[in-house]
Formats: structure tokens, C-alpha cells, sequence
């Protein structure tokens, strides 16, 4: 899955893992990592932020519902990554 740094960082938060500049990368049994998809999301707000504009600078922000989609796209990948016998990696 591919993400913008700032939503990979706010997708990391939700599943309740830090998250280290310094060490981007993390890993996470996939049994582990599916039960973290499954709940992440839930009670929640997940309506999503606006676009902000500063000068030359834009947020692009966050559509309603992304947070549900990515949590049901991770739960996905770790079904696989079970099946396969293998930990799921992010960087």
C-alpha cells in the first residue's frame, strides 16, 4: 500500500504503533497486525479533514471514510500475510 508520509504517520497512530522518524521502519506478526485493523477504526471519527491552503502551501487533507478503507485494505493484507506464514513490514 502506498500513503503520503502524513497519512502513513496517522495510519501507524491508529493502529497503536509509535511511530520513530529516526527508525521509519516496523514490523508486526500478522495475527497481531490483523486484530490492530480490525479495532482500529472503531468509535473513532473518521469524517475526514479539509483541504487547507497557506500561500503556496496545500494540505490536501483527507476524504471521509479513509481510515476505514485502509483498516479493511490492511485486514486484507494480513489474511494474506497469514495465510503465508509471514510478518507484515512497513517503511
Amino acid at each position: 500500500m502506498s500513503v503520503s508520509n502524513a497519512n502513513a504517520v496517522a495510519v501507524l497512530d491508529r493502529l497503536g504503533y509509535d511511530f520513530d522518524p529516526s527508525d521509519p521502519c516496523g514490523e508486526s506478526t500478522a495475527v497481531d497486525f490483523l486484530g490492530r485493523a480490525m479495532t482500529a477504526n472503531v468509535g473513532l471519527d473518521d469524517s475526514g479533514l479539509r483541504v487547507v491552503q497557506d500561500g503556496n502551501m496545500i494540505d490536501c487533507g483527507r476524504r471521509a471514510g479513509y481510515f476505514g478503507d485502509r483498516m479493511g485494505q490492511l485486514a486484507v493484507l494480513a489474511t494474506e500475510a497469514q495465510a503465508r506464514d509471514l510478518l507484515v513490514v512497513w517503511s
